[in-house]
C-alpha cells in the first residue's frame, strides 16, 4: 500500500505536527476571551486574532517551521500518500478505499508543505491512519 513514505517517517512528522499544535495552543491560552467576540452587527467584520498581537501565520513558530521543513523534504509522490493518509485519518475514506484516496490526492495541482500546515488536526488525522494500517496488517508497521 504505501510505497513512497514508511509509517516509521508518517510518526515522525505526526510527532512534529502535534508539537506545532501544542505550541499554538499555549500561545492561544494567553488570549482574553473576549477578542474573539461575536461581532455586534453584520456591518462589523473583525479578524478575531487581530487584537491579540499573536501571530498564528503557518511559518512563526520554530514548531511549525520544524514540521513545514520536515514536510519540504519529501518528493511529491511521497506528499501524495502522505495526503492520502490524511483524507483516511480525517474519515474522508476507510483504508479499503486507498485507491480513492490517492486518486484524490492524485488530483491536486499543487500539493506541499502548505496543504499539511492548514490541517489543525494533522497529528491526529495521520496517527488515525497509521493505526488503521497497523490493525489491518495485524502487526505495528514499519
Amino acid at each position: 500500500m504505501l510505497e513512497r513514505i514508511a509509517t516509521v517517517k508518517i510518526r515522525v512528522l505526526a510527532a512534529k505536527a502535534r508539537a506545532a499544535r501544542d505550541a499554538r495552543d499555549r500561545m492561544l491560552t494567553h488570549i482574553d476571551e473576549r477578542a474573539f467576540h461575536e461581532p455586534t452587527s453584520e456591518r462589523e467584520v473583525r479578524d478575531p486574532a487581530a487584537d491579540t498581537g499573536v501571530d498564528l501565520r503557518p511559518e512563526s513558530g520554530p514548531d511549525r517551521m520544524a514540521l513545514a521543513e520536515e514536510l519540504s523534504t519529501l518528493p511529491v509522490p511521497a506528499l501524495r500518500e502522505l495526503w492520502a493518509l490524511v483524507l483516511i485519518g480525517r474519515g474522508d475514506y476507510g483504508l479499503r478505499d486507498w485507491g480513492r484516496a490517492m486518486a484524490e490526492a492524485n488530483r491536486l495541482l499543487e500539493i506541499d508543505a502548505t496543504l499539511f500546515m492548514e490541517q489543525p488536526d494533522l497529528h491526529e488525522h495521520l496517527m488515525r491512519a497509521v493505526y488503521e494500517l497497523e490493525r489491518t496488517s495485524g502487526e505495528a508497521a514499519v
